[in-house]
């Protein structure tokens, strides 16, 4: 039997509206967070509005769009680029060492996943 949500439902848009005041909610879509056009706007409002609640340090207004970039297009600045590889080639040397295999050269990394955790490691500027 499929289960039924009562109403009404959290998945509702007007459960959303009716619980929280415009300034307590931010409404923004995948499609224009990844947009190569306005993605980096949405990046900015998503920024202020995450720096409204205490303890979050919200990114400088200036460097949203170079970390969008490198988050989600997955294109850190040149600068960045060159140190996340040889980081990853130290860390693949390390791996093979402790092993006794010997490493095999990798691609830079192609998921936003890895970026992420290399991009915070290195600091990201423009």
């Amino acid at each position: 039997m499929p289960f039924i949500f009562s109403s009404p439902s959290i998945y509702s848009q007007s459960y959303w509206m009716d619980r929280y005041s415009a300034e307590n909610r931010l409404l923004m879509t995948y499609e224009g967070l990844t947009d190569d056009l306005i993605g980096p706007e949405v990046a900015k409002s998503l920024n202020e509005f995450l720096g409204q609640v205490p303890g979050v340090n919200p990114i400088h207004p200036d460097g949203v769009a170079c970390v969008w970039r490198a988050v989600v297009k997955n294109q850190p600045p040149p600068q960045q680029a060159e140190q996340i590889a040889r980081l990853q080639a130290a860390a693949v040397n390390q791996a093979g060492t402790a092993s006794g295999v010997v490493p095999q050269p990798q691609p830079a990394a192609s998921s936003v996943s890895s970026a992420v955790g290399v991009s915070s490691a290195v600091g990201l500027t423009s």
